[in-house]
């Protein structure tokens, strides 16, 4: 019951935590690396159950500046036309591999016959004015050159490899304007696309009119089941919320792989910040201890760890609180444990001189 009481204490009293510390059971110095471990997962978990929450439809579950009416045009003029996306699995990757059929590049509405025969598909609005969603098929393998082929069509360019971004060549699809000398001019995109590449697919929307992007997602196919033609299960005719419906549960599983990736990235490099927090006001409090006459000099480096481990437990718990306060989750641990540990240090373990005559 002594124990238990002590060990509860360390809760709530500084003085708690240096006597546990000091303590030379080895049940207490096992209770004392347990607490540090219980608060490193606690201030964990805020962060990691909320990114394996995210969703990658969310971003068409806001304002999608008739993403949707794009979708459809796209739905309709693929059945219209016989253009086809595969799903198959890659029999040496073992990855879900996405292929256009061949009469993508040759029936699709907005190819562009340029340098490198770039070939996409572009929604319009009704009187022809406005370009409401364009849609591009990337043949590239790697994750890297999808990447660049999507930061070029951010940028407004043409994304082929090899083109020199000419705009003489490429004014006839990309967005322009004209200077102040009437010379043709690339402008900064503010349409939404989509791009499908062969494992990876980027969807990002624009507000028309707005160069900053609105909202995005991406993934891969793994988790979307294997098909002859996608297309289908991409949008309902003459149904604009079914559609938005289907993209959004599509974009759900294409976000699987980097949830996963991205979530468990995040939380350990906050369990290590932490981790490396709590040694550190461990080593702290062996350094302000070192005076000559500081009576404390006889805490090893040891017992100045446990100390700091003891500490840690309840700003482990506070750090709970960052399921409240996302933008704080990770602050509320690493200024708890710092406030605790030198209000400690200061206070508890603070010497005082004998006063002269």
């Amino acid at each position: 019951m002594k124990h238990l009481k002590l060990i509860l204490k360390t809760l709530i009293s500084n003085n708690a935590c240096v006597e546990a510390a000091r303590t030379r059971e080895l049940k207490y110095n096992i209770i004392a690396i347990v607490f540090a471990l219980f608060a490193l997962f606690f201030a964990s978990m805020p962060t990691c159950v909320t990114g394996f929450q995210q969703q990658g439809g969310a971003w068409l579950r806001g304002y999608t500046y008739s993403f949707d009416t794009g979708m459809m045009d796209f739905g309709n003029s693929a059945e219209e036309k016989d253009v086809t996306f595969s799903l198959t699995e890659n029999s040496e990757n073992h990855r879900h591999c996405l292929t256009a059929s061949d009469n993508w590049n040759t029936v699709m509405p907005a190819h562009y016959d340029g340098h490198d025969n770039l070939h996409f598909f572009r929604s319009m609005n009704k009187d022809g004015t406005t370009r409401i969603l364009e849609i591009f098929v990337c043949n590239e393998d790697s994750e890297e050159g999808f990447a660049k082929y999507v930061a070029d069509i951010v940028n407004n360019l043409d994304p082929t490899e090899g083109h020199d971004h000419d705009i003489k060549n490429s004014a006839n699809w990309l967005e322009t304007t004209k200077d102040k000398d009437g010379n043709d001019i690339l402008k900064p995109r503010s349409t939404s696309f989509l791009v499908f590449g062969r494992y990876n697919v980027q969807g990002v929307i624009f507000q028309p009119d707005n160069t900053n992007v609105g909202s995005s997602s991406y993934g891969d196919y793994d988790h979307v089941d294997l098909t002859d033609n996608l297309i289908p299960t991409l949008y309902t005719k003459n149904n604009n919320t079914k559609t938005l419906e289907q993209c959004q549960s599509f974009f759900d599983k294409v976000f699987i792989n980097p949830r996963f990736r991205n979530t468990w990235r995040s939380t350990g490099i906050i369990l290590g910040v932490d981790a490396g927090i709590v040694i550190l006001m461990g080593f702290l409090v062996w350094l302000l201890t070192r005076g000559k006459n500081n009576p404390f000099r006889i805490y090893t480096i040891w017992d100045s760890q446990k100390i700091a481990y003891y500490a840690s437990f309840t700003p482990g718990l506070i750090a709970l609180f960052g399921f409240l306060m996302q933008n704080m989750a990770m602050m509320l641990f690493i200024l708890g444990v710092g406030v605790r540990v030198m209000w400690l240090s200061m206070r508890t373990l603070r010497y005082q001189a004998p006063a002269s005559n």
